[in-house]
């Protein structure tokens, strides 16, 4: 059954966790999941990503509601390849019912995305209260890339951005695409963070992963103070609609409680050279945020491409000379 809550929600702002696939930013929201100021969907809506790219109103609602994480609440207990859920506190009929409801009742892109939270509210069973909350939080990777349409949505909008160091990133992350190749990636990487220029200082945190894993109390502080809510212990512990998660570790290692195995897992399951090619293009990048350079001494010299397997690899073949005078 849904919650019941009394008064009305005032019109709060928006916490958008940025960063690219795989580098953390599940784990960010899973420990923000229980805190009773932040109302925080348990799965990637994709709004930016996805759903604005449909035209109109019945497209957008179809996409919502069936290849967004907006339809996952109905699942009840289900094993997904990124976790096991459980939302058997949750029902899923009346839930979706609700929801298709609300968003009919939208107008406007915003009160689509908007529409999905206070849906949320009522059968979340964190049961927080409309007057507590002060920010809605959505995490899908990637949402740097859309900043300027959520501050024309949000004009205090907060953007909390984690990185991770890329090529920890990149082993996990082609684990899960295996069709990923390097340049590609690194390509994404880097836009991933250059995007991060067009979002004001004042709107913007950025957390390093190995730092969060490390020291986790000192960054959640620093997360509470960013975002001017209280720190409390529910901080702590990862959690997916209060339901304690094991997170979702492409090696097997997940655990309920924050560890930091998978730094550094890089060096010994990368190739030198491909440990050699992310150091040289995203030089600037590892030394900007102090991670430490194993083999390369400058970045590359040449322009950075995005391009198929074949161009990639015609590319190199046709570079070949000068690609050994770097290295």
């Amino acid at each position: 059954m849904a919650h019941s809550k009394e008064g009305k929600m005032k019109e709060e702002s928006t916490v958008f966790l940025c960063g690219y696939p795989k580098s953390g930013t599940t784990l960010l929201l899973s420990l923000l999941d229980n805190h009773l100021q932040l109302n925080t969907f348990p799965e990637e809506l994709k709004t930016f990503s996805g759903v604005l790219k449909e035209k109109g109103l019945k497209n957008k609602i179809n996409n919502i509601l069936t290849k967004t994480g907006a339809y996952v609440p109905k699942v009840g207990i289900a094993n997904y390849p990124s976790g096991v859920r459980d939302y058997s506190s949750v029902n899923g009929e009346e839930y979706i019912e609700s929801l298709e409801k609300l968003l009919l009742k939208s107008t406007t892109d915003k009160e689509l995305f908007t529409n999905i939270f206070k849906n949320w509210l009522l059968f979340s069973s964190n049961k927080k209260n409309f007057k507590t909350i002060k920010y809605n939080v959505e995490k899908t990777p990637h949402n740097e890339l859309y900043s300027d349409i959520a501050l024309r949505w949000f004009n205090n909008s907060k953007f909390i951005y984690i990185i991770r160091d890329p090529r920890d990133n990149y082993l996990s992350y082609k684990k899960k695409q295996t069709s990923l190749t390097l340049m590609n990636y690194i390509y994404a990487w880097k836009k991933s963070i250059q995007s991060l220029s067009k979002i004001p200082r004042d709107k913007l945190l950025i957390i390093k992963y190995e730092n969060l894993v490390s020291d986790l109390d000192k960054y959640l502080k620093e997360i509470c103070e960013f975002l001017s809510i209280e720190y409390n212990e529910t901080l702590t512990q990862p959690t997916r609609n209060g339901v304690l998660w094991e997170g979702n570790s492409m090696f097997n290692n997940n655990s309920k409680s924050v560890h930091s195995q998978a730094t550094g897992r890089y060096k010994n399951k990368l190739t030198i050279n491909e440990i050699e090619c992310i150091e040289q293009y995203l030089y600037d990048e590892l030394s900007q945020f102090d991670y430490q350079i194993d083999y390369v001494k400058q970045k590359k010299q040449y322009p950075l491409i995005r391009a198929s397997y074949h161009n990639i690899r015609n590319f190199i073949s046709s570079n070949k000379n000068r690609l050994s005078e770097i290295k």
